[in-house]
């Protein structure tokens, strides 16, 4: 079919329904005009194949909701063979010598493995320590969001505010109504401060194993260097994705630094990263 992933999707099936029917080892081989790479070619000229990646990595990477949406293999094939423990080899049958291989392998430390940028139209701001501290209050946002269609991809807290990112369906008027919501549901005088923007990308870092010392720290200073704003930024304790929401303006810059830093020059960056933390430990430490 010509459809976006339908091929990925009918081999998954295929392939969990020989692996059930006939109780045997399964290897799913995906043809593709390249392999999953550290970032996106078109992009960035001296990106590498990435040889190797767990379910939970290829999840996140081509994730269409939450994740970076990068398209490497169609998110429900994804979900299929992870199920299923299939594994997967992607690659191209003219360079067999390249290729990914998909399973449930568990990785070393390696840091960040591939750069990818999603688009994130809409961020949403809510401000009012009193209210929002009220049980309650942030289930109450989220089914307003979700019965006006609004998509939510990401939310950050703070005693003072929510933060929210948005795939859809944020307008002026959703905003305005959810404020009048909002006071009404919690008997406030005044409506809550929600200021809302667009045109925004997301960061995506992401690595099979990313539990060293200075991984983060390497990225955003790779994002300090491109003179990058960050107005989110996020770390789950799988330690497999990073995520900075920044000005969709800056996304290619901020691309190339942090591949370049992170990735093609890794004992560069680890070098620099020792000796910064050698010479914090020392200001910290001076008496």
């Amino acid at each position: 079919g010509g459809e976006r992933g339908y091929g990925d999707l009918t081999a998954a099936r295929f392939a969990d329904d020989a692996n059930v029917s006939h109780a045997r080892d399964v290897v799913l081989v995906i043809e593709k005009q390249d392999p999953i790479r550290s970032g996106d070619p078109r992009k960035l000229p001296d990106t590498n194949v990435v040889p190797t990646m767990t379910y939970f990595l290829a999840a996140e990477l081509c994730g269409d909701r939450n994740g970076a949406n990068a398209g490497a293999v169609v998110s429900d094939a994804v979900k299929i063979v992870q199920a299923a423990h299939i594994p997967v080899v992607g690659c191209n049958p003219l360079h067999l010598d390249q290729a990914t291989l998909i399973s449930d392998k568990e990785s070393q430390p390696n840091g960040i493995e591939i750069v990818a940028v999603r688009s994130v139209p809409f961020i949403m701001q809510i401000s009012d320590p009193h209210m929002i501290s009220q049980e309650g209050f942030m289930a109450r946002v989220t089914k307003f969001l979700e019965q006006k269609g609004a998509n939510i991809e990401h939310t950050v807290t703070s005693e003072s505010s929510i933060t929210i990112t948005l795939t859809k369906g944020l307008t002026k008027g959703v905003v305005d109504d959810l404020a009048l919501d909002l006071r009404q549901a919690f008997c406030q005088s005044q409506s809550p401060e929600i200021k809302f923007g667009n045109d925004l990308a997301g960061i995506f870092c992401l690595g099979n194993n990313m539990k060293k010392e200075g991984v983060m720290s390497g990225a955003t200073l790779a994002l300090a260097a491109a003179g990058v704003d960050i107005h989110i930024s996020a770390q789950g304790m799988n330690e497999a994705v990073m995520l900075f929401c920044i000005d969709a303006e800056k996304a290619d810059i901020t691309a190339r630094y942090i591949h370049r830093f992170c990735i093609k020059e890794r004992d560069a960056r680890e070098y620099l990263m020792r000796v910064t933390l050698a010479a914090v430990r020392c200001i910290c430490e001076q008496k």
